[in-house]
């Protein structure tokens, strides 16, 4: 089967001002590895065959995409509703992210690369036990009351209020002051 770029979509997009999402770093990555290769290169890479599956919808398919790095190595893309939705490699099932085999599907064929799922780590790398939080959060916020009522007793001291006797308000000595003197 042979497949041929849709210039007129990627112009329309372009001219209306349709772009696609920003990509990371890893995705920058993978789509500069994708696009080094030639359009003819790519075109040999990918095979679309229909998918057999039972809960499949008519529109359903399936593409098969060569490995970069290893030899008689096919990763299944899968196609629902005329988008890219996954692939079967261990970079997108391991990070959710779009690869390089979904980039090259994207240059060959008329589809659209969909991803709606966010960036969510597989799994924790340390299990969080809510009774140390809690004993944490509990300590640093008697450390914060402490502060405070350090704060509320320097506030308190005499020597840091100064009465004059033409004002009727209170007022903080300023610091550079002199003795004796008083702040208008």
């Amino acid at each position: 089967m042979l497949f041929l770029p849709d210039y007129m979509r990627a112009h329309l997009r372009s001219g209306l001002g349709l772009r696609g999402r920003h990509l990371c770093q890893v995705e920058m990555k993978a789509k500069k590895a994708a696009d080094e290769i030639t359009f003819a290169g790519a075109c040999t890479r990918v095979v679309q065959t229909e998918s057999s599956g039972l809960e499949d919808k008519p529109g359903d398919t399936e593409i098969q995409v060569e490995s970069f790095t290893q030899d008689n190595t096919h990763y299944d893309i899968s196609i629902k509703e005329e988008k890219i939705t996954s692939c079967s490699c261990p970079a997108y099932t391991e990070s959710r992210l779009t690869c390089k085999h979904m980039f090259v599907a994207l240059r060959v064929t008329n589809y659209i690369i969909f991803l709606p799922h966010t960036i969510t780590p597989k799994r924790r790398s340390v299990e969080i036990d809510e009774e140390d939080i809690l004993d944490e959060q509990r300590a640093h916020k008697r450390r914060l009351i402490v502060k405070i009522r350090d704060g509320i007793d320097k506030l308190e001291r005499a020597d840091y209020w100064i009465r004059d006797e033409n004002v009727t308000c209170w007022m903080p000595c300023h610091k550079t002051a002199l003795p004796g003197c008083y702040l208008p």
